[in-house]
C-alpha cells in the first residue's frame, strides 16, 4: 500500500499563482528579480533545464586542478626572485612575469621619457640577463612560465628562449605563454612598439615558431583586464575578448596561418571580481563564445580554450584592507568552479602598495585551500547542472555576442579602440555602476557600509617606487648595449628571425636593440583607458575628512523614544561614516561643535515635534539640517535641506556636507 506525499508537488504556474497572492499590490518582477548591470534579469527560482554544454577544460597535473600562478611586476628583477622562490616553496605551480613600460614598448629605458617608464607597471628585464635574475634557481621546463610583454612579445620570448638554450632544457617539454596581445597593450598604454601590420607579422611568426619548436607553448593571448578596470560589465568584457580573438585569427590568415594551426597557441585571460556566481558563469560563458568564433571561422573542431582567471582589483579597497581576504577568496572560489586553468589572486593589501610577504602567502593559501582541501579542482565542471549557472552562462553568452556584432558594425577591435568608441561606451558602463556604487545599491563593505572610522592601515616598511626605479636605471646604465653586430632580422624567415634573434639576445642584445633591428613603422596610438576601483569615490571623501584640521561631525537630533529612532540614527550614522564624518557625542547641538544635523525619528515623531526642533536647531546655529527619511513626513518639508533614505545618492549628499 502507498502512502500519499505529505507534501504534494506544487507546479510552477501555482507557485506564482501563491506568489502574487502574497505580494499582493507589489509586481512579482519589482518584488522578487534583480536586474544585473549586463543587462540579465535573475529569478528567483529557476525551474526549466537549460541546454546544457559540457563545458571541459584541460588537464593540469597538479592536486590543485589548475595552475597557481602569482604575478611578478616589482621594479626590481631580485625581489621578484625572492617572491618566486617563496612562492614555490609555498605552492605555486605557475610564474607571471609582467614586464614594464619599457620593456612593452622596446625602447631604451636610459632614454625614454627620462627613465619615467622604467618600472612603470611591471618588472624592469631587459634582456636575457634581467631574466636569469629574476628566475634564478627556477627549472624552466618545469613549470609553466607567462612572460608578459604586451605588444613587445617577440623580443622577450627571444630573450626567454636564449634564456632556456643557455641552460640546455628540452624545448619539447617547456611551457612557456607569450602572450603577445597588442590591442589590449594599445588599450592599456595607448600606444604600441610599432605598427599593427608589423606586429601582426611578428605574431604570425611567433605562433609559427611555438608550433614548430615549442609545442606545449602559446603565442598570444587575449586579454579582458584593461576593459574590466576601465568598468566594462561582464557581457562587455566577453564581446571584447571574442571580437580580439577574431581579430587575430583574422591577422594570421592574411598572413598565411590556417586558424587550425593558431588556435591552440592561444590563452584568454579574463577578470574576475567578488560576484561568485556571475564571475563562474563568465569563464563559463568564455568557453562558449570561444567555440562560437571558431565556428564562424570554420573550425567545428576546436581545441578547448585555455582560460587564465585573475582576480580583479577593482573591488579592493584601500579602507578597511583586510575584507580584501574575503573578496579574494570569492574570486579563487569562482576561478576552480567555473574551471580556469590558471588562477592569479591578488593580495589583500595590493592597494596599499607593493604587496607585503604575508598578503603574498595569504593569497597562495586561499587556493591551496580550495584545491587540496576542498579538492574543488577534482570536479570537471562544477556549475554544470545547475539551472541558475547554466542559464546565467547562456545569458552572458548570448549578450556577449552581440557586443562583438556591434563592434564588428563599428569596423573591429582596432578601429573602436582608436576611434574612442569603445571608450565612451566602457565609460557609460562605469557611470552605471558607479550609480549603483553611489546611492549604495552595490554596498562596499567597510567603505560605504559598516565603516569603522577608527581603524589604522596596517603598516609596512617598502621601498618607494622612486627608489625601485632609480636602481633599475642604475643597473641598465652598467649593462650598457650589446657590442655584438646586430643581425639582419627584418628579411629573415620566420624560424630563422626568431633562431638569429634568440642568439643575439644570449649575447647581450637588450629587448629595446632587437625591436630597434625589428625595423617597425610607427605605433598607432589611442587615448589611455582609466583604471578604476569600485571604491575610490568614497575613499576620496575619507581622505579629504582625514586631511582636515578638525574631524567633520554631524549631530543627531533624535525625536521620540529609542524604539522610535534607533534604526534611523544607526542608518544616518553609517551613511555619515562613508564620507568620514563621524557622529558628535555631545547631549545638544550647541554643545556638539558640529554645524550640521540630521533628524533621526519615527514618521509619528516627526510629525509631533519636527518643526520645533528644526527651530530649535536653527536657533542654535545649524547652517544645515537633514532628515533621515523622508521630508514629507513634516508638516513643512522645506524646513530641512536634505534628506537621506534608504537608495538616496550617498556620494552627492556627503560630497555637498563638505563643500
Amino acid at each position: 500500500m502507498s502512502r500519499s506525499p505529505e507534501f504534494p508537488p506544487v507546479g510552477y504556474a501555482e507557485w506564482r499563482r501563491r506568489v502574487k497572492l502574497e505580494l499582493g499590490d507589489a509586481g512579482f518582477d519589482d518584488a522578487l528579480t534583480t536586474r544585473l548591470l549586463e543587462g540579465i534579469t535573475t529569478q528567483p527560482l529557476y525551474h526549466e533545464r537549460p541546454a546544457t554544454t559540457r563545458l571541459g577544460r584541460k588537464a593540469v597535473d597538479n592536486s590543485l586542478g589548475w595552475h597557481l600562478c602569482p604575478r611578478y611586476e616589482t621594479a626590481d628583477p631580485n625581489d621578484a626572485n625572492r617572491q618566486i622562490r617563496a612562492d614555490l616553496d609555498g605552492g605555486a605551480t605557475a610564474l607571471w612575469l609582467r614586464l614594464d613600460e619599457a620593456a612593452r614598448l622596446g625602447v631604451d629605458p636610459l632614454v625614454a621619457d627620462g627613465g619615467t617608464r622604467v618600472g612603470r607597471d611591471g618588472l624592469p628585464a631587459y634582456s636575457t640577463a634581467d631574466l636569469e635574475t629574476t628566475l634564478a634557481g627556477v627549472h624552466l621546463d618545469a613549470l609553466p612560465i607567462l612572460l608578459d610583454a604586451g605588444g613587445n612579445a617577440l623580443p622577450a620570448a627571444m630573450s626567454l628562449l636564449a634564456l632556456g638554450d643557455r641552460f640546455e632544457v628540452d624545448r619539447r617539454t617547456v611551457e612557456w605563454h607569450c602572450n603577445m596581445d597588442p590591442l589590449a597593450a594599445l588599450a592599456a598604454d595607448g600606444e604600441l612598439p610599432g605598427s599593427c601590420e608589423d606586429l601582426a607579422s611578428e605574431m604570425h611568426q611567433l605562433t609559427s615558431f611555438c608550433d614548430a619548436i615549442l609545442p606545449r607553448s602559446t603565442a598570444i593571448a587575449v586579454s579582458d583586464l584593461p576593459y574590466h578596470q576601465a568598468g566594462a560589465d561582464a557581457a562587455d568584457e566577453l564581446g571584447i575578448v571574442g571580437a580580439t580573438l577574431l581579430t587575430y585569427l583574422r591577422w594570421l590568415g592574411d598572413d598565411g596561418l590556417e586558424p587550425s594551426v593558431a588556435v591552440s597557441r592561444v590563452l584568454l585571460r579574463v577578470a574576475v571580481d567578488q560576484d561568485l556566481f556571475a564571475s563562474v558563469a563568465k569563464i563559463r560563458a568564455a568557453r562558449l563564445l570561444w567555440r562560437k568564433v571558431l565556428t564562424a571561422v570554420g573550425l567545428l573542431a576546436s581545441p578547448p580554450a585555455l582560460i587564465h582567471a585573475v582576480g580583479s582589483d577593482r573591488p579592493l579597497t584601500v579602507r578597511d584592507p583586510w575584507v580584501n581576504m574575503l573578496r579574494t577568496t570569492s574570486q579563487g572560489l569562482a576561478a576552480a568552479l567555473g574551471g580556469a586553468d590558471f588562477a592569479t589572486l591578488p593580495s589583500y593589501d595590493r592597494t596599499l602598495g607593493p604587496p607585503s610577504e604575508a598578503g603574498r602567502r595569504l593569497a597562495r593559501n586561499t587556493q591551496s585551500i580550495l584545491g587540496e582541501e576542498s579538492a574543488l579542482g577534482q570536479v570537471e565542471d562544477p556549475g554544470a547542472g545547475s539551472f541558475y549557472i547554466e542559464q546565467l552562462t547562456d545569458a552572458l553568452a548570448r549578450r556577449a555576442w552581440s557586443c562583438l556584432r556591434e563592434i564588428e558594425s563599428q569596423g573591429g577591435m582596432l578601429a573602436v579602440v582608436r576611434s574612442g568608441w569603445l571608450r565612451e561606451r566602457l565609460a557609460s558602463r562605469w557611470a552605471a555602476r558607479t550609480s549603483d556604487l553611489a546611492h549604495r545599491r552595490t554596498a562596499i563593505t567597510g567603505v560605504s557600509e559598516y565603516v569603522n572610522l577608527h581603524e589604522r592601515p596596517p603598516s609596512r616598511d617598502r621601498h618607494s617606487s622612486l627608489d625601485l626605479r632609480e636602481r633599475a636605471l642604475e643597473r641598465a646604465r652598467m649593462r650598457g648595449n650589446s657590442s655584438t653586430e646586430p643581425p639582419s632580422l627584418e628579411q629573415a624567415g620566420s624560424l630563422d628571425r626568431f633562431s638569429a634573434g634568440s642568439r643575439w639576445a644570449a649575447a647581450g642584445a637588450t629587448l629595446a636593440e632587437i625591436s630597434a633591428a625589428l625595423q617597425r613603422e610607427p605605433s598607432p596610438t589611442a587615448d589611455l583607458l582609466p583604471r578604476h576601483r569600485d571604491a575610490e569615490a568614497f575613499e576620496a571623501l575619507r581622505d579629504a575628512a582625514e586631511a582636515r584640521e578638525t574631524a567633520p561631525t554631524v549631530y543627531l537630533e533624535r525625536l521620540g523614544t529609542g524604539r522610535e529612532h534607533k534604526a534611523r540614527a544607526t542608518f544616518a550614522a553609517n551613511l555619515f561614516a562613508a564620507g568620514g564624518v563621524a557622529v558628535a557625542e555631545a547631549d545638544d547641538f550647541a554643545a556638539s561643535g558640529a554645524a550640521v544635523a540630521c533628524l533621526c525619528g519615527s514618521d509619528d515623531a516627526y510629525a509631533r515635534e519636527g518643526a520645533s526642533r528644526v527651530a530649535t536647531l536653527r536657533g542654535a546655529g545649524a547652517n544645515r539640517i537633514l532628515i533621515a527619511g523622508r521630508r514629507e513626513s513634516l508638516d513643512d518639508p522645506k524646513a530641512v535641506d536634505d534628506e537621506i533614505y534608504l537608495g538616496c545618492d550617498a556620494l552627492a549628499i556627503l560630497g555637498e556636507l563638505f563643500q
